[in-house]
This record gives C-alpha cells, structure tokens and sequence, in this order.
C-alpha cells in the first residue's frame, strides 16, 4: 500500500492524496521523511536514507521482511466479492479464524495508474514509471481517524469460525478511477501486550472475487 498524506503531499499539488491516507500517516509515528517503508505499523522501518542506493534498499526491504513477517501460517483466512460503480464501491469478505482470538476488521480502498507528471526527477518518457502510482489509499471504512485506522472489534472468533460482513467505500472524487481501483482486507489481532497485530491481508479488484488459499 502506498499512502500519500503529509509530508509533501497535499489536496492540491498530489492526485495520489486523500483524507484517509493523512490519517494513515499521523497513526503511523516517527516518520522523519518520505519516501519512508513501514511493515506492520511499529515493528520496523527504515527512511530515505536508502532513496538512491537501490541496492541498500533491497538489502533493507529483505532484512526487515525477515524480522517481521511470520512464516508458519497466518491466524485467519479472507475470502472477498468486490463491486463498483461511479458512486461506491462494495466489498463482502468472510474471515475464517484458524487461531482463537480477538480481531479487528477493515477495508481500505486503493487506485492504480494514478498520473502525476509533476512528479520530482521525472525525466521523459523513458522515466514513465516515476510518475505512475499504484495502491495508493484513497478510502478506509468505517469510522476510522488518525488514531484508529484498522477498524473495530469483531470479538472473539474461536478456531474454525467464518465472520461474514460487508463494507461501503465511497468514492468522494470525479478524479477516482472505479476501474483501477481494489479493495484490501487488514484483519488484525490482539496481542499479549493488548495493542493489535496485523495477522492477515487480501487484495481483490473491483469486479472480481477470491476464494480463502490454503498451503500445501
């Protein structure tokens, strides 16, 4: 996901900018400049000191994966049916708990291909891909704020239980593109320390429908 609020984004000069992603960016503490790759929230991050070494960035990006993302499974699977039109966009999604726990539930609204040629270091048109953004936030559900954006509880949901909800995400500008757009699922979980842990995600277009994934 790609969140265009503070820092140098703003309503008027960034078309990847909405209300939603600001208040992603005041959650999100201890951002000292942008570009800036966060995983999971808090646990572990790293700024634009890597901006022009794309090799340091890579060595990052993998470092950080490794310390963060579990690896024997995820506590919940997510199941999505995703429609839309001009004026909303409907998200079903069914949460099957593999885990007992307590969770949150969200769906934030992404675009893709949005254009911005005003772009800094953007060259020409062999430097197309500077000024094309993709899964950038442009809607969070419910009523969300800058320090609650993954949604409300669903309660206890013991191993073996299928939650089903749904999920209106309203499109609020002309500018938005309905046909580049998808919906992410968050579902996160209460840890032993009583704050919450994303525990899993799913991406579905608008149009389309996936189905829970099992490993083999």
């Amino acid at each position: 996901v790609t969140c265009h609020g503070g820092g140098y984004a703003y309503p008027n000069s960034d078309p990847g900018w909405s209300a939603a992603a600001e208040k992603i960016d005041a959650y999100t503490p201890g951002i000292q400049g942008y570009p800036h790759v966060r995983v999971n929230f808090q646990n572990g991050s790293f700024g634009s000191e890597y901006y022009s070494n794309p090799k340091s960035f890579e060595t990052a990006v993998r470092s950080l994966f490794s310390r963060i993302i579990k690896t024997n499974g995820a506590d919940v699977g997510i199941a999505m049916n995703v429609v839309g039109d001009a004026q909303n966009v409907l998200a079903a999604a069914s949460i099957k708990a593999a885990v007992t726990n307590e969770y949150k539930v969200v769906a934030w609204l992404l675009e893709n291909k949005i254009i911005n040629k005003d772009q800094a270091n953007y060259r020409g048109p062999y430097d197309d891909y500077i000024y094309i953004y993709n899964h950038a936030v442009r809607q969070i559900s419910g009523n969300y704020s800058s320090a609650n954006v993954l949604g409300e509880s669903i309660g206890t949901l013991e191993a073996g239980d299928t939650f089903n909800t749904a999920f209106q995400l309203p499109i609020v500008s002309t500018k938005w593109n309905t046909d580049n757009m998808e919906v992410i699922i968050l579902v996160s979980a209460k840890n032993a320390q009583g704050k919450w842990d994303i525990v899993n995600t799913a991406v579905c277009p608008v149009g389309e429908q996936i189905t829970f994934e099992y490993l083999q």
